[in-house]
């Protein structure tokens, strides 16, 4: 092994091991293709291995990955790389060094082989059946890769049908010798990056990572079977009204419960629904003087998984699904929204009703964050952008405490109980608005919908805001800048000033006539600060 340590203020601690190979240089053939995918398969796995040690509590390290790439036609490297906190490197680089050998010694299972398979495959599918569809600018990006790597372009049908002649009677051993070639060649040749020096250096790194290498590893163990737990939730509810918006094409439907359903049927894109449930009433619950535990809500909510499932249980239950889920705290309100298709979408609302009244709250999520706080402030300080997106909101929201970035220590005084006991609460009441955008059968969205977010028992009104928390005051007139400064280079610096406007979606005429007013300011700009004095690349107006 051959290591190297970079050591620069404010970036994210991270180890990189590289194994140097010949480049292949072989044309694009079905027979390259094939070791592609079989290589591909197997490394996915790896990474599905990583990812779920990285939402363990008390993970080793942030995030970890493993690869495969060519490099301008000069070599090939198979890379292995975890990012961590710093001190905490020795760990992260133990846990991966092993996980990789662990696959590299025993190899995939054939669970596992064929659930990368299966997700894979529905993939491609989805690509198919969307597309006549696809838009210009993405079969643009898609010839000007294939022309920069000398590959074939191929239509969505080429690749799926190449990939199932590829998987046809494939057998974990050939997965496996794919991917171990991976983790073979010139090296391993490790990079470490380090906002601080390490200590022991370079030697001490590489004695490390040998004594790893020398740590006898176990064959992962079995897999329990899983179902999916969340299919009922009461009896199915009829629409108390219904009515159609024939300018806009809409159908609304209100619900017994109290929930309302918009549907909007498109063509945009074959094959794609759009889902949004809105609930609570998000930020406004939160108080305005003070950093309050919902702050962390977004470590808990999605990451979280389900009371029943956890999130990497979630994705092997319900893998070759088509669905997505992501939870979010908006302004005003708390947004479950997923994508999927036709033949999936009462799963979709099967999981997007599910994390509304079961959501798990796991808290390894918000532990690492905690954990990591301190090392992401400082990657903020280091750089005058950094520090204008840590202080600028809460600067233009005249010091409203749920636009400020917290310090370390009011991050470090949070408690996992009390995100959760304030998360429960904010998700409690409030009827449920639901949009759904897409290639949909409107009758079916209504049922789906009646079967889940329908079915549940009456949430009530919206909770009462705070006293206050409505209200977004712009900062007074000050006498002199506002001076922010960073760790970084002295010679970096960002300049910006602010003044309030009329609101942008009250008014939108004079919205739009400012808008263009800003752009006629941006060629400005551009001309005199850019082209004439040279004092800035990237001046902006908006």
């Amino acid at each position: 092994p051959q290591t190297s340590i970079l050591v620069e203020p404010g970036i994210q601690s991270s180890i990189q091991l590289n194994w140097i190979k010949n480049p292949d240089l072989d044309p694009d053939t079905g027979a390259e293709r094939a070791a592609d995918i079989r290589r591909g398969l197997g490394l996915a796995v790896l990474n599905r291995r990583l990812g779920e040690i990285a939402r363990a509590d008390n993970p080793p390290f942030i995030g970890a990955g493993a690869g495969y790439q060519s490099l301008f036609d000069s070599l090939d490297a198979g890379t292995l790389s975890v990012a961590f906190n710093p001190g905490g490197w020795q760990r992260a680089l133990d846990s991966v060094e092993q996980e990789s050998r662990r696959l590299a010694e025993y190899g995939v299972t054939d669970a596992e082989l064929q659930r990368e398979i299966v997700n894979t495959r529905t993939a491609l599918q989805n690509a198919v059946a969307s597309a006549a569809t696809r838009s210009t600018p993405a079969l643009a990006t898609g010839l000007l890769g294939a022309v920069n790597d000398d590959q074939v372009f191929s239509a969505p049908q080429t690749n799926l049908d190449l990939f199932n002649a590829a998987v046809q009677g494939l057998t974990a051993d050939q997965v496996n010798q794919a991917t171990k070639a991976v983790f073979e060649g010139q090296g391993p040749l490790l990079l470490f990056s380090s906002p601080v020096p390490v200590e022991g250096g370079e030697a001490a790194v590489t004695a490390a990572l040998e004594a790893s290498r020398n740590i006898p590893v176990q064959a992962r163990a079995a897999e329990a079977e899983l179902k999916w737990p969340y299919d009922s939730f009461g009896a199915a509810a009829v629409p108390a009204a219904r009515t159609e918006v024939a300018d806009l094409g809409a159908t609304l439907v209100r619900f017994p419960n109290g929930t309302l359903l918009n549907i909007k049927k498109t063509d945009f894109r074959a094959e794609q629904i759009l889902v949004s449930a809105r609930t609570g009433i998000g930020e406004l619950g939160m108080p305005a003087d003070a950093v309050s535990p919902l702050s962390m809500a977004s470590t808990v909510l999605a990451p979280g998984g389900l009371g029943k499932l956890s999130l990497d249980e979630i994705n092997r239950v319900l893998s070759g699904r088509t669905y997505s889920a992501a939870v979010n705290q908006a302004p005003d309100a708390y947004i479950f929204a997923g994508a999927t298709k036709p033949a999936d979408l009462q799963l979709e609302l099967q999981v997007l009703a599910a994390y509304l009244t079961d959501p798990g709250l796991r808290g390894a999520t918000f532990e690492q964050t905690k954990a990591m706080f301190p090392q992401i402030l400082a990657q903020l300080g280091a750089t005058p952008r950094g520090v204008f997106q840590r202080d600028a909101s809460g600067l233009l929201a005249g010091g409203d405490a749920r636009e400020m970035t917290p310090t370390a220590e009011q991050i470090a005084a949070i408690q996992i109980d009390d995100i959760r006991t304030d998360v429960r609460s904010a998700l409690a009441q409030g009827p449920v608005e639901i949009t759904v955008v897409g290639d949909v059968d409107i009758d079916a969205v209504i049922a789906a919908v009646g079967s889940t977010f329908g079915a549940l028992p009456a949430r009530g009104a919206k909770p009462t805001p705070p006293a206050g928390s409505a209200e977004r005051k712009f900062p007074a007139p000050v006498a002199t800048p506002v001076q922010l400064h960073h760790t970084g280079s002295a010679e970096q610096a960002l300049g910006f000033v602010a003044w309030p406007t009329t609101d942008q979606i009250a008014d939108r005429k004079t919205a739009r006539q400012l808008s263009i007013l800003s752009d006629v300011l941006q060629l400005r700009l551009n001309d005199e600060i850019r082209e004439k004095q040279g004092l800035a690349y990237s001046p902006s107006a908006g």
